[in-house]
């Protein structure tokens, strides 16, 4: 305790004699004044300190939630290229010609059943009418009737009906499989022939333990888990316990949360069916509308991430105070003990009867005594200095592994922008192999046709059959040559380049589509001009260019009631004084809506139901890698039309007019009237 020294018996009297009459008044101690001291200066630290662990405790939050976004994202499009792969699956067979009226749909059983194998999927076909009945289902025996009412007729055929009222495909939700199997959802797509709408409905199943397995691949850990849920709120699969809740409806909170949004960046609160309380995020599927992808962790980890700051700040916080004030009491006690030993000097001086003068007395108090404390002072300061400094280090270590914490965050978001890159580098790729790839499928039904047709070696409609299958294998060599042209514009930036004749591009470009054009009976002009120039190109691309042009204008045009013509253009052209030649793609659609002609070159804009919308953005990146650059404008003439152009080689266009027959004398060549060009025209 901190009190004023005792006052020895008859020095009352002395102070009176000499003059000191004023009453001694006490005031609050050294210990006292110490303690408010280290409380005031610990107050803004304290301060500081609780608004930094605040922040770091909502950024560590945001950092958690953000990992589950990101991660819910990234098994949606897992997903969707899982559904995206049975639709395509489906729409293939969809297009075969034993669906056509008349076709032999014992043959289609086959080639489905060799699908189904080959995509571990079944595939079943149902008609049209009030009860869609089942022709075709590989679940079933080789030869087996088809089920009238199959026990999945639930959802798979209020998939069915959509598919036959809409045209459109459509995403069935879970349902148990045939004689109480393993439930299953479906995809199903219209198989539609010219002037008779959809006449079947063709579906490929999703197995939700491929689903789950898919999801358990992604390697979740610390308790979080990953599910997928349909458009009724029912689990479809799930990375944790799949069979045993495959099947359940999710939670009330789950319907809350798709209907507060439940898109990307979405993130709610709630409970597991194991009833254990989670943070979880939401993705909706663009495949299959409705559905979801779920991604949970506890909630538990994900609070104490952010907890343990405000803990540490606390605990800190008040071995702090009493370390401060424990120092406090010490340093105020040995300071007193020499005030107080001056103060019982100067009091026995006091009491010497006058043997010293008063100045005597005062002097100790004023100077050697205050100095004496100044110097204890002084001390003390130097050691609370390096007690600071001992603070700065361990916060400037503290500052270090925060630093390599966000390293390790900042490594992780790039990994995972590196791993979308390639999902988008692999759509691409899947975009340009569908259309040589489908061009081929075409050549060899055709040949099969031919071949069937053919009596005898040396036969016309045999050796047709040999080109047919001839311009097949040439597919697939150029389908080769477009994955290893892709490769190395995305190793090495480049593109193999040589002198090409602008007019003998867009007439191989035709040969190519034509099969499309004519089964959507689209009228192909060509209107070359032989006096252009040539241009240094890469063949492949600049042909990828062309047909996926061309192929957009025809499938814009088909189905419509109005003239369908697509017209191919080559001219001169020139740009700040530069030689180019522009190559140009002309349709009678319907034209480009407004909202999409600002964003028509980005990737994933498309105005098809179902494309993916990097078909534009790869014709202008090979356009722009080339020199030249691409736009879309309205045709005068109703519908759309693409020009691009490309740099002229510097080689002069009259060596090649040379070689252009009599065409050279007007420069223009085209078509028949009667159609495309193609390889039996």
């Amino acid at each position: 305790m901190n009190r004023a020294p005792d006052v020895p018996a008859g020095e009352e009297p002395a102070r009176r004699a000499a003059g000191h009459d004023m009453p001694a008044r006490r005031g609050h101690g050294l210990r006292t004044h110490l303690l408010v001291l280290v409380l005031v200066a610990l107050a803004p630290a304290l301060v500081v300190g609780a608004a930094a662990a605040w922040y770091a405790a909502a950024g560590y939050r945001a950092a958690s939630e953000a990992r589950l976004r990101d991660t819910a994202r990234a098994l949606a499009l897992a997903v969707d290229e899982e559904i995206a792969r049975a639709e395509a699956a489906a729409i293939a067979l969809a297009a075969s010609p034993d669906l056509d009226p008349g076709g032999d749909l014992r043959r289609f059983d086959e080639r489905a059943r060799l699908v189904a194998e080959s995509i571990g999927a079944a595939v079943f076909v149902a008609g049209p009418g009030p009860d869609h009945p089942r022709v075709v289902d590989t679940r079933l025996p080789a030869g087996a009737a088809p089920m009238p009412d199959p026990p999945d007729a639930g959802a798979a055929a209020a998939a069915v009906a959509r598919v036959f009222a809409t045209g459109r495909t459509v995403v069935g939700d879970l349902a148990a499989g045939p004689a109480g199997g393993a439930m299953r959802a479906s995809v199903v797509v219209p198989a539609t022939r010219d002037g008779a709408g959809t006449v079947w409905a063709v579906g490929v199943t999703l197995a939700p333990a491929r689903l789950s397995a898919l999801l358990a691949a992604q390697g979740l850990t610390d308790g979080a888990f990953a599910a997928v849920a349909d458009a009724r709120g029912i689990v479809v699969a799930r990375s944790r316990d799949a069979e045993r809740f495959i099947g359940r409806s999710a939670e009330t909170w789950y319907a809350a949360a798709m209907a507060d949004g439940g898109g990307a960046g979405h993130v709610t609160r709630g409970r597991s069916l194991e009833h254990e309380e989670v943070l979880m995020a939401t993705h909706r599927l663009w495949a299959a509308p409705g559905w979801a992808v779920i991604v949970a962790a506890p909630y538990a980890a994900h609070a104490a991430s952010w907890r343990a700051p405000l803990r540490g700040l606390a605990v800190g916080g008040a071995a702090a105070l009493a370390l401060a004030a424990a120092l406090a009491t010490w340093l105020a006690r040995r300071l007193l003990r020499p005030v107080e030993a001056l103060a019982l000097g100067a009091r026995a001086v006091a009491m010497a009867d006058g043997t010293g003068p008063d100045l005597a007395i005062a002097a100790p108090r004023s100077t050697v005594a205050e100095f004496e404390a100044l110097r204890l002072g002084i001390a003390d300061a130097e050691a609370a200095l390096r007690r600071r400094a001992e603070a700065e280090r361990r916060a400037a270590a503290a500052l270090r592994e925060s630093d390599r914490r966000m390293q390790e965050l900042r490594s992780e978001f790039l990994r995972v922008a590196r791993l979308s890159e390639m999902g988008q580098m692999a759509v691409t790729l899947a975009h340009e192999l569908s259309q040589p790839l489908a061009a081929s499928v075409n050549y060899i039904n055709g040949a099969r046709r031919l071949v069937e047709r053919a009596a005898a070696e040396g036969d016309p409609q045999r050796d047709a059959a040999l080109e047919a299958l001839g311009r097949a294998a040439g597919e697939a060599v150029r389908a080769g040559q477009i994955i290893r042209r892709m490769r190395g514009l995305a190793l090495r930036g480049e593109a193999e380049k040589r002198i090409e004749d602008p007019a003998s591009l867009v007439e191989e470009a035709n040969e190519l589509a034509w099969i499309l054009a004519k089964h959507a009976q689209v009228e192909v002009r060509l209107a070359l001009d032989r006096l252009a120039p040539t241009v240094l190109a890469d063949r492949i691309q600049i042909q990828q260019v062309l047909l996926n042009l061309m192929h957009n204008a025809i499938e814009a045009m088909e189905g419509q009631e109005a003239e369908r013509r697509l017209t191919v253009s080559t001219r001169r052209a020139a740009a700040a004084g530069a030689e180019q030649v522009e190559i140009s793609v002309a349709d009678t659609g319907p034209g480009l809506p407004e909202e999409v002609q600002a964003e028509l070159f980005a990737p994933f804009v498309t105005t098809k139901p179902g494309g993916v919308g990097v078909g534009l953005s790869v014709c202008r990146t090979i356009v722009e890698a080339h020199g030249g650059r691409i736009w879309a404008e309205p045709n005068p003439g109703g519908g759309t039309v693409f020009r691009f152009t490309l740099p002229a080689s510097g080689a002069a266009g009259g060596d090649d007019a040379e070689s252009g027959g009599g065409a050279a004398e007007s420069g223009i060549r085209a078509a028949p009237e009667d159609g495309p060009r193609g390889p039996n025209a």
